[in-house]
């Protein structure tokens, strides 16, 4: 059975049997129960309890338990495979007894499960690592290199992960520890000949062992981009050494501008910079601090508005409306500078194609194009005017970033010959079109109009005044 279909399945029996999830990922579902059941606190709830709080109804164990049961009717492995569709996880037990656990997510990915001590203090059961696990380990040493099971939580997760749910659960949290304030790395792959040629100066004069080969691995630096030199490029500044595990040497590395084929070396720090050379990148505090408010974009707060950072409680679906289909490629362009971190827009690395039953590209934007002067319009994407001529001619730029340009310049200028200032692009090229069609309709009758009445100015003076002798008509 496909694990959606299941997950399907699974959310529609919870909800028939009045309970709901905490969150859910491909082939899992957090079911919001207890022991016996019964109401629990949760903001965007539609029941309430006794005090007028907003709840929701947590199933029962029993309840939770009978619904696997039904899954299991689906299995299609026969009585030789004994383990069941789905089970119940390990962190549900203390050792051998079942135990109530509390969960905080941000998100259907990103999210903790906790079980409280008999004083009542947290204590971490799983989290997932999603949004987390390309970083560097800040505590991991050469000399302890300890290997975790499978399926652990890396510690400094799972203290990142306790500080949050304190934070939740209006309990103290524990002061940040050290390694928060050293620079979050993320290990990368020299994998492609543009990443590695990153290294050409770093490599000059060294023996082939000690080189930066393709293959090795790298770090690459998450740069604050509000304080860069002057002479940087924001769009596509970014940072890469060497690859080192100890935590105490990342600052003393020879960070070098992937771009620039290291010309120049950096220095990183995670406080505010010193000097021209000194590049300020994100510390582990900064995303951790953006990771516990990352919004769930795709759900809806409990007025049905859009979640954000600050929504807290029971979701919604969240509703879209299809405008058009929109065909791009399968995300594989540029992968390996995606993975460095070198390109710092989504869309560079996305290509788009025109379906040629879609003709909103040549029916609404490049009409647009067509009327602009071809100077104005190249100055406003910043390409040069033989490409801007090309594109006019009929050749679309494949990449969205690329094509986000020309739209924009075209709703610029639409928006500058109608009335409505406040249009978006695509709607304000609408707008102009239409606009357009009926300046050229109203011409087409001023011109025949001009038409007749000339012709009747020019007509012979016999003509004009004495008339003719009718035609006759000639039969053959």
């Amino acid at each position: 059975m496909k694990p959606r279909l299941m997950l399907a399945i699974l959310e529609r029996l919870v909800t028939e049997a009045g309970g709901t999830y905490a969150m859910c990922d491909t082939d899992s579902m957090a079911i919001v129960a207890s022991r016996v059941g019964g109401l629990v606190p949760c903001l965007g709830g539609t029941d309430r309890l006794a005090d007028g709080r907003p709840a929701v109804r947590a199933l029962s164990w029993k309840m939770v338990d009978q619904l696997i049961e039904r899954l299991n009717a689906l299995k299609p492995y026969g009585a030789s495979v004994s383990d069941p569709i789905l089970k119940i996880e390990k962190e549900n037990f203390r050792r051998t007894t079942r135990v109530e656990l509390r969960c905080v997510a941000t998100s259907a990915k990103r999210y903790a499960l906790f079980d409280a001590d008999a004083r009542g203090a947290l204590q971490h059961r799983k989290a997932s690592e999603h949004g987390l696990g390309h970083l560097m380990d800040p505590q991991r040493r050469p000399e302890a290199d300890q290997r975790r099971a499978k399926g652990d939580t890396p510690k400094w997760m799972a203290q990142a992960w306790r500080r949050i749910g304190a934070e939740v659960h209006g309990k103290p949290a524990a002061p940040l520890p050290r390694w928060a304030a050293l620079p979050a790395l993320t290990k990368a792959t020299v994998s492609s000949p543009i990443v590695a040629h990153a290294f050409d100066t770093w490599n000059a004069g060294k023996s082939y062992a000690n080189q930066v080969k393709p293959f090795n691995f790298m770090l690459s630096a998450h740069v604050d981009g509000l304080d860069l030199p002057a002479d940087a490029d924001v769009r596509q500044f970014h940072l890469v050494a060497p690859f080192e595990k100890d935590p105490r040497k990342w600052t003393r590395l020879p960070w070098i501008d992937h771009h620039s084929r290291g010309q120049t070396r950096y220095n990183i720090t995670t406080q505010h910079r010193t000097t021209h050379r000194t590049i300020r990148v994100q510390s582990y505090a900064d995303v951790l601090s953006e990771y516990a408010r990352h919004p769930e974009s795709k759900s809806a707060a409990a007025d049905g508005s859009p979640a954000d950072e600050v929504t807290l409680g029971l979701l919604q679906r969240r509703h879209f409306r299809a405008e058009r289909v929109v065909h791009i490629g399968k995300e594989a362009a540029e992968l390996e500078e995606r993975e460095a971190g070198a390109l710092h827009d989504s869309e560079e690395a996305i290509n788009q194609y025109e379906n040629p039953k879609d003709d909103t590209w040549t029916a609404i934007v490049r009409p647009v194009l067509k009327s602009m002067p071809r100077a104005e319009l190249a100055g406003m994407t910043g390409l040069s005017e033989r490409r801007v001529q090309m594109v006019r001619n009929g050749a679309p730029p494949i990449q969205l970033a690329v094509r986000a340009k020309f739209v924009r310049a075209a709703g610029a200028y639409a928006r500058s010959q109608i009335s409505d200032k406040d249009l978006p692009d695509l709607t304000a090229c609408i707008a102009f079109r239409e606009v357009s069609q009926q300046r050229s309709e109203k011409r087409n009758r001023m011109h025949i109009d001009v038409t007749v009445s000339a012709a009747k100015h020019e007509r012979p003076p016999s003509e004009s005044f004495h008339g003719t002798a009718p035609r006759q008509k000639r039969e053959y």
